[in-house]
């Protein structure tokens, strides 16, 4: 059943062109779907890691930028002012903080992509600091997946030799050290400010 659906997958995104690749991945993105993360798998053993990192990465800012806009339009006006007035303590925070969040939950396997987009939408956060932030955080994200799907096409058309590259695993290691990083960074900058 898996291998099929695999199979499947690989058929399909063989037969798209690029561009209409970036477009599906901006609008899979952009909707709470599960699913992304094994497109940008497939991506990279299609397309190889180089191209496939330079579609998943536009798809991911085009389902990002569609996501921040419906949030935004659609719930923020509706939804915003009802949140704050009920939660006025968490949004004080989202709205100083709001790089730091946004930066944090980009980088956390637990958020879904998608939740991030609806959830900065009802915030205060600018576009161009959102897409900015998004852009730099998917892009590790992007690279990590199509590069571990280009390792796995290496790894099968290679007969199983190989294995891993090394980059892959300090990638992983990057994503998962970063929000702890961030955390002690901001922990010591409160102690410097109340010294």
């Amino acid at each position: 059943m898996i291998a099929e659906t695999l199979e499947w997958v690989a058929t399909w995104m063989r037969s798209l062109h690029p561009v209409a690749l970036v477009l599906v991945y901006g609008i899979i993105t952009s909707l709470p779907v599960p699913g992304t993360r094994f497109l940008a798998l497939g991506a990279g053993a299609i397309y190889g890691a180089q191209m496939a990192f330079a579609l998943v990465w536009l798809g991911a800012l085009v389902g990002a930028s569609l996501g921040f806009f419906a949030s935004r339009l659609m719930f923020g006006r509706r939804l915003s002012p009802v949140l704050r007035e009920r939660f006025p303590r968490v949004f004080a925070e989202s709205d100083a903080h709001a790089g730091l969040y946004l930066w944090t939950l980009r980088l956390s396997p637990v958020m879904s992509f998608a939740m991030v987009h609806y959830v900065m939408g009802i915030t205060r956060i600018s576009y161009v600091r959102y897409i900015a932030i998004t852009a730099v955080g998917s892009a590790l994200y992007s690279g990590l997946y199509v590069g571990a799907g280009g390792s796995l096409r290496r790894y099968f058309d290679e007969g199983g030799e190989g294995g891993i590259p090394w980059w892959v695993l300090v990638m992983l290691g990057v994503l998962a050290l970063f929000p702890l990083a961030l955390r002690f960074a901001k922990r010591d900058r409160k102690k410097s400010t109340e010294a």
